[in-house]
């Protein structure tokens, strides 16, 4: 029977308790650590995801070519939104050029849409401040009008790239935005290229 009083048992308790207070702090790291691990074990799954479960990740959204909308008709602008949007388009909406110039000034746009005819600052005002500014001269614009007589003057504005009069053709006006949107963003991309980063050199 072990004397749990000799003096042997009494040095190896010594030792024993030497040791836990010399690497006491280790051992609570390592137990720690283990915790962890074990926490954390059924994230480190060998095993591919199920249908179901790839089904349940929401890929992330693309992001969106944004069309500006100017018209001083509140139905002129619910239908093209509703358009644009059904088409995939982020779409803002303005009422005249004034408020047209503070959406733009808010954000990048691929597109402008504008009508010619708006109280405040029509089209003709709007278009040539934007083809006046550094920051807007590029953005393709297209006009939409419901008068024949402003056709003819709108052709000679440049930078102008569809002059659609009311009611328009869907199909058509969904067509020169897609072309002119996908141009926009080709454009943009060619005059602010990313930095290249370190594992692209």
């Amino acid at each position: 029977m072990l004397n749990v009083f000799s003096g042997s048992w009494l040095q190896s308790w010594s030792v024993f308790a030497d040791a836990v207070s010399s690497y006491g702090y280790l051992i609570a790291v390592f137990m720690g650590l283990a915790l962890v691990f074990f926490c954390t074990a059924p994230l480190f799954r060998p095993e591919p995801l199920t249908p179901a479960e790839q089904r349940q990740i929401v890929p992330p959204a693309p992001k969106r070519r944004a069309v500006l909308v100017v018209d001083d008709s509140a139905v002129v602008r619910a239908k093209l939104q509703k358009l644009l949007e059904s088409a995939g388009y982020e779409v803002a909406l303005a009422q005249d050029g004034i408020e047209a110039e503070e959406r733009l000034a808010e954000r990048r746009f691929h597109l402008l849409i504008t009508d010619l005819e708006m109280p405040r600052m029509n089209g003709f005002e709007l278009i040539a401040s934007v083809q006046g500014s550094l920051a807007t001269e590029r953005l393709p614009i297209i006009a939409i009008t419901g008068h024949d007589a402003l056709q003819a003057r709108v052709r000679d504005c440049e930078g102008i790239f569809g002059i659609f009069q009311k009611p328009w053709n869907d199909r058509e006006l969904l067509m020169r935005t897609e072309a002119l949107t996908q141009l926009s963003e080709l454009t943009w991309n060619v005059q602010n290229p990313r930095p290249q980063s370190l594992a692209d050199a």
